[in-house]
């Protein structure tokens, strides 16, 4: 009886052992079952991912090579602008050289003052363009000056010009000059220098001026005129018998010289 209620209970506790291994294996196969449904969802997450960056990669290229597109149509616009910038800077240049050509051409061509001899300014300004570039520079301004009426600005930069050509001003305004002819450009100096001093009225200087040009180079073109306002500035003094005698000599000494027939004119009248 003991033997067989020993056997019963082995019996029992066999059953149970083997009970627990069927539940631990059927634990097993569902939780291999989860893994494999597991496995399977992650591999298509997996799939979908590797897909999403297939086609965000792709999308990247397609976006670099536009932005690359997009550089090089900008350094095109870059080099088109430069190119426009260069040409328009080019045009504007040349235009505005033109128009300083063109203002000084029109300012060369405005008519002196009343009492400045137009045609004598007109030659002496091409004159001066062909002097040593110290006197006709200085010179050119000079006549500038004198032709815009600036008589006053103009007696400073005609000295610079006579000093440039050797001409002899050391003595001051008043006092004759002692040196050796200065050519051409000092007689010129000296003749638009006494019409200068004649624009603003300074007698003296003015006769001082044109004595010069007929003394000491009374073989230039100017020494006629020079004489024929000599003889006006004497007049406006007051001095008749001096102006007869400028005019006299202007026209023993140069006969034939258009200002000689305008003096024997005047001593007509």
């Amino acid at each position: 009886m003991a033997q067989r209620d020993s056997r019963s209970v082995g019996e029992i506790r066999g059953a149970e052992r083997g009970s627990s291994r069927a539940k631990a294996g059927a634990a097993i196969i569902i939780a291999m079952s989860t893994l494999n449904g597991c496995a399977g969802s992650l591999e298509g997450e997996f799939a979908r991912l590797r897909a999403s960056l297939n086609d965000m990669r792709s999308l990247q290229a397609e976006q670099g090579a536009q932005l690359a597109q997009l550089h090089a149509d900008v350094r095109a616009l870059q080099g088109k602008q430069e190119e426009l910038e260069f040409v328009n800077t080019r045009h504007i240049g040349g235009e505005v050289a033109s128009l300083k050509g063109e203002l000084s051409s029109l300012k060369g061509r405005v008519p002196p003052p009343v009492g400045v001899p137009a045609r004598a300014l007109e030659q002496d300004e091409g004159e001066a363009r062909v002097l040593p570039s110290a006197v006709g520079s200085r010179l050119i301004e000079g006549l500038r000056l004198v032709r815009e009426g600036k008589f006053l600005e103009a007696v400073p930069v005609l000295k610079a010009a006579l000093d440039a050509s050797g001409g002899d001003n050391s003595g001051g305004d008043n006092a004759a000059g002692s040196g050796a002819e200065g050519g051409n450009g000092a007689a010129l100096s000296f003749f638009w220098l006494g019409v200068a001093y004649d624009g603003v009225r300074d007698d003296r200087n003015a006769l001082f001026a044109y004595n010069q040009v007929v003394t000491r180079f009374a073989t230039s073109v100017r020494a006629p005129s020079a004489l024929l306002r000599q003889a006006h500035v004497f007049e406006r003094l007051g001095d008749t018998d001096a102006a007869e005698a400028a005019r006299s000599k202007l026209r023993k000494d140069f006969p034939r010289a258009p200002e000689a027939r305008a003096a024997k004119g005047r001593s007509q009248d």
